[in-house]
C-alpha cells in the first residue's frame, strides 16, 4: 500500500507492506554404503538346503529377506544388483526457511533552507526468520560411509526503526558551489542477542564547478546467521598438528607441558597416523571423525567502522576527462569465523581456556579421540584500507 499527502504545504509519501518468503526442499544422495547392512552382507554365510547362499550360519541364519550376501572378493560377476542395492545407502535430508516482514515508511520535506529543502525519510520494520536443515535419522546416526550430520533448527525476530535526513547547507556561494550533509541512523532489536544502533554521516562539497570532495563515516554490523547460531554441525576428518606432541608440538613451553599432562597427554606422547606411525611436523588427518560446524548460541554481531574520503576532478577545459582519488578504511571487530582443530587445542593447552578443553577427549595413550569445533567470536580487529 502506498500514498501521498500534503503537510504544511509540503508533499509527503508513505508506504506499508508485508512480505512472506518461504523455501523448502529435499535432497537425495547416493554413492555411500550402509555400514550396518555391509557388516551383515560380509559376515558369515552358508549354502542352505535349497542351494541358495544365505547370510548367517546354519545354526543362526538371517532370514533371506533381511540380508543379501556380498561376495566382495568374487569380482564384478559376484556383485549382483541385489547385493549392491542392499549394501548401498540412499541419503536423504530436508531443508527450509521462512521470512515474514512488515514495513512502514514515510518520506518528505521538513522545511526549506536557502540551499534547498531538508528531506527526511523514516520507517519501521518487524522481521521474523526461521529455518531448518534436517538430515534423515540414518544420516544422523553415523552408520553410513558418508559423514554424519546433525539437524539445525533456529529462529529469531528483529524490530527496527530508521531515520535519514538530507541537508543542503550551501549552494552557489563562494568556495561552496555545493555543500550537503546526509545523516542516518538505524536501531535494531534482535531477539537472540539484544539491541544495536548504527549511524552514518556523509558530506559532499564542491568548492568550484570542476572539483568535488566527498566523505563518509559509518557504523555497521552483521548479525549471526541461523547457521552461525543454531547449526547442528557435521563430522569432519581434520588436518592438525597436536600441540601436545613431544617432538613437533610446543611442550618446551612449561605451561603447555603442564596443561597437556593434566589433559591426558603423557610425557613423550607422539601424535600418530592411522598406521600407528608418528607424524611429521606438518601434522596429519585425524584418525577419528571430529565434530565440526556446530552453532554457537553466545555469538554477538560483527561490528564495523567505515571511513572514506574521495576527490573528483572534472576540468571544464578538457571535455570528457574525469580523475578521481579515493581512500577508505574498514575496521571489523568481533569477527565471526569457523575455527579449526589447531585453534581449539591452542586455546586449551596454551591459553588455558576451560571451555575449549571440555570439547577435547583423549585415550589412555594421549591420542585425541574426540574434538568439537564450531564458530567463535574473534575479539581482535580486522582492518582493510587503501
Amino acid at each position: 500500500l502506498e500514498g501521498d499527502f500534503t503537510l504544511a504545504g509540503k508533499a509527503w509519501n508513505w508506504s506499508a507492506g508485508y512480505n512472506h518468503n518461504s523455501v523448502a526442499g529435499n535432497i537425495k544422495g547416493t554413492g555411500n554404503l550402509n555400514l550396518l547392512n555391509l557388516k551383515k552382507a560380509l559376515g558369515p554365510s552358508f549354502m542352505n538346503a535349497s542351494g541358495v547362499v544365505q547370510c548367517g550360519t546354519a545354526a543362526n541364519p538371517i532370514a533371506l529377506g533381511d540380508c543379501v550376501p556380498f561376495n566382495i572378493l568374487g569380482g564384478p560377476s559376484a556383485s549382483s544388483k541385489q547385493a549392491l542395492d542392499y549394501v548401498m545407502a540412499v541419503g536423504q535430508s530436508t531443508y527450509g526457511s521462512t521470512i515474514n516482514s512488515a514495513t512502514a515508511d514515510i518520506s518528505g520535506e521538513l522545511f526549506t533552507l536557502p540551499a534547498g529543502a531538508v528531506g527526511i525519510a523514516g520507517g519501521l520494520e518487524h522481521r521474523s526468520v526461521r529455518g531448518y536443515d534436517q538430515p534423515g535419522q540414518f544420516e544422523q546416526s553415523g552408520y553410513s560411509s558418508d559423514l554424519a550430520g546433525n539437524a539445525t533448527y533456529g529462529n529469531y525476530s528483529v524490530k527496527e526503526a530508521y531515520l535519514e535526513a538530507n541537508i543542503p547547507v550551501l549552494k552557489d556561494k563562494p568556495f561552496a558551489k555545493l555543500l550537503s550533509l546526509n545523516l542516518a541512523s538505524r536501531y535494531s532489536d534482535y531477539s537472540n542477542f539484544g539491541s544495536t544502533t548504527n549511524s552514518k554521516a556523509s558530506f559532499m562539497w564542491k568548492p568550484v564547478d570542476d572539483f568535488l570532495a566527498r566523505g563518509t563515516w559509518a557504523e555497521g554490523f552483521r548479525a549471526p546467521s541461523l547457521g552461525d547460531t543454531f547449526g547442528g554441525g557435521t563430522q569432519s576428518f581434520d588436518d592438525y598438528m597436536d600441540i601436545c606432541d613431544s617432538v613437533n608440538g610446543q611442550r618446551s613451553n612449561p605451561t603447555v607441558a603442564a596443561n597437556c599432562l593434566a589433559g591426558g597427554a603423557p610425557v613423550g606422547y607422539r601424535q600418530v597416523d592411522q598406521s600407528g606411525n608418528p607424524v611429521d611436523a606438518g601434522g596429519n588427518q585425524s584418525n577419528v571423525a571430529f565434530q565440526a560446524g556446530a552453532g554457537n548460541a553466545s555469538l554477538k554481531p560483527e561490528i564495523a567502522k567505515t571511513k572514506t574520503l574521495g576527490f573528483v576532478y572534472n576540468p571544464s577545459f578538457v571535455p570528457g576527462l574525469t580523475a578521481s582519488l579515493d581512500w577508505f578504511k574498514v575496521s571489523v571487530k568481533n569477527r565471526i569465523t569457523a575455527i579449526d582443530a589447531d585453534f581449539v587445542l591452542d586455546q586449551c593447552y596454551l591459553k588455558g581456556v576451560a571451555s575449549y578443553c571440555s570439547v577435547i577427549k583423549r585415550d589412555a595413550a594421549g591420542n585425541v579421540i574426540a574434538l568439537a569445533r564450531g564458530n567463535a567470536l574473534l575479539q581482535r580487529a580486522c582492518h582493510t584500507h587503501q
